[in-house]
C-alpha cells in the first residue's frame, strides 16, 4: 500500500504545483481592421520597452497594446524609412531599433522617436533581408 501511495502523492503535488505557477496568457490578433498598415507581416519584434513592432510591405508598425503608430517612407525626407517594405527588425543593447528595408538600413531612436536612414537610397540600393546584433556589431544580409 505504501508503494502505491507515494507515486499518487507525488503526482498530486506536481499537478498542484503546475496549477500554482501557470499563467493566463492573452493573445490578440492584430489585423488591418485594427489599424495595421498591411496584413502581410514580414517580421516582428517585442522591444525592451514592451512595444510590438511589425514590418510589413506598407511600413513599420508600432503597437503599444492599444494603438498602432505607422512609420512610412516620405519622399525626400531622410527622417523617414528608406522604403516601405520592412523585411527585418532588431533591437540593440542601447534600445535602438534597426530596420532593414528593400532600400537600405534605418535606425529608430526611441528617445527622439525619429527614424534615420543609414544607407540612403541615393547612394546605394541595398535589400536587407535580415539583421543580427552581436555585442556591438550589426551583421546584415
Amino acid at each position: 500500500m505504501r508503494i502505491f501511495c507515494r507515486p499518487v502523492v507525488l503526482l498530486f503535488l506536481s499537478l498542484f504545483t503546475i496549477g500554482i505557477y501557470s499563467q493566463n496568457k492573452r493573445f490578440h490578433h492584430i489585423t488591418s481592421k485594427n489599424g495595421l498598415s498591411q496584413s502581410e507581416v514580414y517580421c516582428f519584434l517585442k522591444d525592451s520597452r514592451g512595444f510590438m513592432w511589425f514590418g510589413t510591405v506598407d511600413g513599420l508598425n508600432r503597437y503599444d497594446g492599444y494603438t498602432i503608430k505607422i512609420f512610412n517612407t516620405e519622399r525626400n525626407n531622410p527622417k523617414s524609412l528608406s522604403n516601405n517594405t520592412v523585411r527585418s527588425i532588431v533591437e540593440d543593447k542601447l534600445g535602438r531599433i534597426w530596420i532593414g528595408t528593400d532600400d537600405g538600413l534605418n535606425m529608430y531612436n526611441p528617445e527622439s522617436e525619429t527614424i534615420r536612414q543609414i544607407v540612403p537610397v541615393s547612394l546605394s540600393i541595398i535589400n536587407i533581408d535580415s539583421i543580427i546584433e552581436r555585442e556591438t556589431n550589426l551583421y546584415l544580409r
